[in-house]
């Protein structure tokens, strides 16, 4: 997608732009950048903690991971929009469609909006997209939704989960959906 670019890391342009947000409106050295995220969910300790050590390295601000007991913790704070710095978040389509990872978390006044990003140029395509009859030409819209996104970074996304899984010899026609969740009707025995 045109735009996306801006997700490839390079640490000496993260600095420059650092610098010229700096210029704009000062960072106290002494202040410090938190990252949210909750200590009861796998794995969210090691990469909140290499995303603050990275700032720290490429931008030579005080980054801290900030530890909530539990998930539930973490979301009543986002929610009730009393966070102070970043935090981790997540999301799992419901349904194979480019709109269902981009309308819940980016639409103008959405459930998952957690930054409460709003841009009419955004919210029309969305529209738009859905309006179309054609499920190729939606995505092709959706993809215009995202190069909006790109441009605007409402937020920043690390990864897409890898779907790893593993099945018997006696077992043929293992595939795994667009979910992550093996197709279990096409799964067939020897």
């Amino acid at each position: 997608v045109p735009g996306s670019e801006v997700l490839d890391f390079d640490g000496a342009e993260a600095k420059k732009l650092w610098e010229e947000a700096d210029a704009i409106s000062k960072w106290d050295s002494g202040d410090e950048f938190s990252v949210g995220y909750n200590v009861d969910g796998a794995g969210n300790k090691e990469y909140v903690e290499a995303v603050v050590n990275q700032l720290k390295s490429n931008l030579g601000i005080n980054a801290v991971a900030k530890p909530f007991s539990s998930f539930k913790e973490l979301r009543e704070k986002v929610t009730s929009y009393e966070m102070t710095g970043a935090f981790r978040t997540g999301w799992q389509a419901d349904y194979p469609s480019l709109y269902n990872f981009l309308g819940p978390l980016f639409g103008t006044g959405a459930g998952s909006n957690d930054g409460k990003y709003s841009s009419k140029e955004f919210d029309a395509k969305l529209t738009e997209g859905l309006s179309a009859t054609d499920p190729v030409e939606g995505a092709k819209i959706f993809n215009e939704a995202q190069e909006i996104l790109f441009k605007d970074l409402p937020a920043i996304p690390l990864w897409y989960q890898a779907v790893q899984g593993g099945w018997s010899e006696n077992v043929d026609n293992v595939e795994f959906g667009w979910n992550g969740v093996p197709m279990y009707q096409q799964i067939t025995g020897k």
